[in-house]
């Protein structure tokens, strides 16, 4: 079945400057609902949107001069009853999830007009999350034995799983294999953001936090997430060279950065007076400039290695390709 194709309107609204950072609201018009999930290195930002009926939507935003209608896509599963997004490389492939009738969550990949299942092996519900320039997926998945996190790659998969965790939950991944995300800790039972790196788990809790999520990872290393502190207000960061910068949306009641491209550009969430917005967060200083600057933790200059665009063969594990055009 050919996947339906919904063209509707984007507001983009210049919003506020904050220090030397601009934020720009984004959302899709006649939602009550609008998320930035990511972004690329070429500025197409992938989200969810939320319509009057409350069915789950996921969208394409090429960058443009202005909102046109051909500058957005709305993309939804054929036949599911929600389409979630998960995140989007710079050959415009795209990670996401949807649900079924039935209830299940299934992950796919939007790859050269096509959808693709992404189910790890055994699984009850698989959800993707960032998809990186080598194809590379993360995500997480239920089992019979709890909550995991896994890795798509050309070899199939495998599950992350931080020692000890009641569960492991995967958000980004660059292009070098680093990969971010949370883990619910046995000992004290709450969420703290890890770097994965080269096998090894590092915490990576803002200062002051009840609770940290880390959302993505540039090839320089640069961190985006969000945090929960004492008086359970919920803010974003960005976690460069060592160093937390906590940001919000001016005037937000809630700020999530889900989102971080090459150029420093974030993308995210903000609870609004009436409701949730999508945000972009950018800035014409230094984050535009020397993209590919030293890795978080690491003093040598990391360079990305040629884009590969899904690699993936119709045999690799989990991964299905069910052939409906699609742009």
């Amino acid at each position: 079945m050919t996947p339906r194709l919904l063209i509707l309107g984007i507001v983009l609204s210049l919003q506020a400057r904050a220090e030397d950072k601009t934020f720009t609201t984004i959302d899709v018009d006649q939602a009550i609902l609008t998320r930035a999930i990511d972004i690329n290195a070429d500025g197409d930002i992938v989200g969810r949107y939320d319509t009057v009926d409350n069915v789950i939507h996921s969208y394409l935003l090429r960058p443009g001069q202005n909102s046109s209608e051909s500058d957005f896509t709305s993309i939804d599963f054929p036949d599911a009853v929600a389409t979630g997004m998960g995140g989007v490389n710079g050959c415009r492939d795209i990670s996401g999830w949807y649900r079924q009738a039935g209830g299940q969550i299934r992950g796919y990949l939007l790859h050269q007009g096509e959808f693709g299942l992404v189910d790890f092996p055994g699984a009850v519900f698989t959800r993707p999350t960032k998809i990186n320039d080598r194809g590379d997926i993360v995500g997480w998945y239920d089992s019979a034995d709890g909550h995991h996190g896994f890795l798509l790659s050309e070899d199939g998969f495998s599950s992350i799983d931080r020692p000890d965790a009641l569960a492991t939950r995967p958000n980004g991944i660059n292009c070098h294999g680093d990969i971010v995300g949370f883990y619910t800790s046995p000992e004290d039972h709450r969420d703290h953001a890890f770097l994965l790196r080269g096998g090894e788990f590092t915490s990576i809790d803002s200062p002051g936090s009840i609770r940290s999520e880390a959302t993505g990872i540039n090839p320089r290393g640069d961190i985006s997430g969000h945090y929960t502190d004492a008086d359970n207000g919920t803010h974003s960061y960005l976690l460069r060279r060592g160093q937390f910068h906590s940001f919000d949306f001016p005037d937000a009641i809630a700020t999530r950065a889900i989102g971080i491209n090459a150029r420093g550009e974030i993308v995210g969430y903000y609870d609004g007076a009436d409701h949730v917005h999508g945000f972009l967060r950018s800035s014409k200083g230094d984050e535009r400039s020397n993209v590919n600057q030293d890795a978080e933790h690491d003093d040598n200059l990391r360079q990305c290695p040629p884009t590969a665009c899904s690699r993936f063969s119709d045999t690799a594990a989990g991964f299905h390709r069910n052939r409906a055009p699609f742009f």
